[in-house]
């Protein structure tokens, strides 16, 4: 073997481990997807109901305390199992993951409190904008891991987003939980499988 040739093969090798790392990475928050999944469909529900009379309304703070709530449960254990793949190694591919899901959390959370204090967003209009901005997020991590699927994923909250702009109606919050389930629980689930499929693979 020439020095040229094994340059080329140990270059290859190299790429296939931090390929493998970013895959690991991204598929290790299978976890934190269905987490955050759960809490938006208890919200939507938490939503639905009182709107709709199903509850009694009991306070004019309601919706604050149960989306500030939902958002100080989700964000506390998101952040308390952030080490929990602190052996995966980190590249700057993993960086651009972790900065591109952070940036987008915190996006989908400011939108709810801001917009509706400052009255420039109408309820309505919160769950759209959060489809898309998950639809981003999903396309550019798909598109860096070469995860075809998590496209199709995507282009899931794409088409929910732009529908509920159109569908102005309570049954929305249950449509946009239907689409957690849909678009961000079972991917969840599927990237835990994938992982665990992998690490078994490696092992052997």
């Amino acid at each position: 073997m020439t020095q040229k040739q094994e340059a080329i093969e140990n270059l290859a090798y190299i790429k296939a481990l931090l390929e493998d790392s970013n895959r690991k990475k991204t598929l290790s928050g299978g976890a934190d997807y269905m987490l955050w999944g759960i809490l938006v469909l208890i919200g939507m529900i938490g939503n639905y109901l009182p709107i709709k009379g199903l509850i009694p309304l009991t306070s004019g703070w309601y919706f604050l305390y149960l989306w500030g709530g939902i958002t100080l449960v989700g964000w506390t254990i998101s952040f308390l199992g952030f080490n929990r793949s602190n052996k995966i190694v980190y590249t700057h591919s993993t960086k651009v993951l972790n900065a591109i899901w952070l940036s987008a959390g915190v996006s989908m959370s400011l939108i709810p409190f801001a917009g509706m204090v400052s009255n420039t967003i109408t309820p309505y209009a919160i769950c759209p904008i959060i489809a898309i901005i998950l639809g981003i997020a999903y396309f550019i991590t798909g598109e860096l891991n070469a995860f075809k699927w998590m496209k199709f994923v995507a282009l899931g909250w794409w088409l929910t987003g732009a529908g509920l702009f159109f569908y102005k109606k309570p049954e929305s919050f249950i449509v946009f939980g239907l689409s957690m389930i849909l678009f961000q629980i079972l991917p969840g689930l599927k990237m835990s499988s994938l992982l665990k499929k992998q690490v078994s693979e490696n092992e052997g």
